[in-house]
């Protein structure tokens, strides 16, 4: 049954509560069985996120093969996001780790098939390169850097491998970095490059904190798990629905100092990376 295609590198099948998920090299079919409101599973947590409202914890727990069930509730940090625990176990292994939990819904997965290999149906790439030649940004004024999509389709989300460039200094008195500020304010884990579309509006690929107290609490900072300032790569997070784009569409990748105009005037340096994008 040919349920997965070599032209489409990731693909999910909804119907009802079942799910198809093509990845690299697996085909993965889940069910997910009925909430279970105002409990979640302990001790089983193997990822945690803090996501938007419009967001699926049930998506992240289906493209991570090693998620057999999720909790998701209200963030008690982040208003407006909510925490979306994937777990690798379930309450059916462990009855005893299903506790109460105010304002949270367990849920719990059945696979309806094993997470086999299928060369000849499934494709060996999800991402694909926009660029040719490195996508360089700046720190001050008019240094965004400019890309342009080469294939139509919808995208989950892009990500960046750094090519080459010292980094970016914000300030004469701290060290460069790849992606964020190595300031005593911002540390190594929070990060301010951002993707837009032309008119500086930032794609919803980071929960983005406006919680810095200089520039009027517009900054553009965020974190992603498991990624520093200086990570070879800055993989985004996924948005909830894809994101149409056509052949010649300009994004830009801005520092977000000088996406927010403010205090870039004594930064200095450049990182260029190459782009990719996930094509559903």
């Amino acid at each position: 049954m040919p349920l997965c295609s070599s032209s489409n590198p990731f693909h999910t099948i909804s119907n009802g509560p079942s799910l198809l998920t093509l990845s690299t090299d697996t085909c993965r079919y889940l069910k997910f069985n009925k909430p279970t409101r105002g409990f979640a599973l302990e001790g089983h947590a193997l990822k945690k996120y803090s996501i938007g409202l419009h967001e699926s914890c049930k998506n992240l727990c289906t493209m991570d093969s090693r998620c057999v069930s999720f909790n998701a509730g209200p963030s008690a940090k982040v208003a407006d996001h909510m925490v979306c625990e994937l777990s690798d176990s379930d309450a059916k292994r462990h009855p005893g780790d299903l506790k109460p939990r105010v304002g949270f819904v367990y849920r719990d997965t059945e696979s309806r098939m094993p997470n086999i290999a299928l060369p000849h149906m499934c494709v060996s790439e999800n991402w694909k390169k926009v660029n040719d030649a490195a996508v360089c940004f700046g720190g001050v004024e008019n240094t965004q850097g400019d890309f342009s999509m080469r294939e139509s389709g919808l995208i989950f989300t892009f990500k960046l491998v750094y090519r080459s460039g010292d980094g970016i200094k914000c300030n004469p008195d701290v060290s460069a970095s790849y992606w964020g500020c190595m300031s005593s304010l911002m540390g190594e884990k929070k990060l301010v490059t951002v993707i837009t579309f032309p008119n500086k509006t930032a794609l919803p690929i980071a929960d983005y904190a406006r919680d810095t107290s200089s520039c009027g609490f517009k900054y553009h900072s965020y974190q992603l798990n498991g990624t520093d300032v200086n990570s070879p790569e800055l993989v985004f997070k996924t948005m909830s629905r894809p994101l149409p784009v056509s052949i010649g569409q300009v994004f830009q990748i801005w520092y977000a100092e000088v996406l927010d105009d403010c205090a870039w005037g004594n930064n200095s340096g450049q990182t260029c990376a190459d782009v990719y994008a996930w094509y559903a």
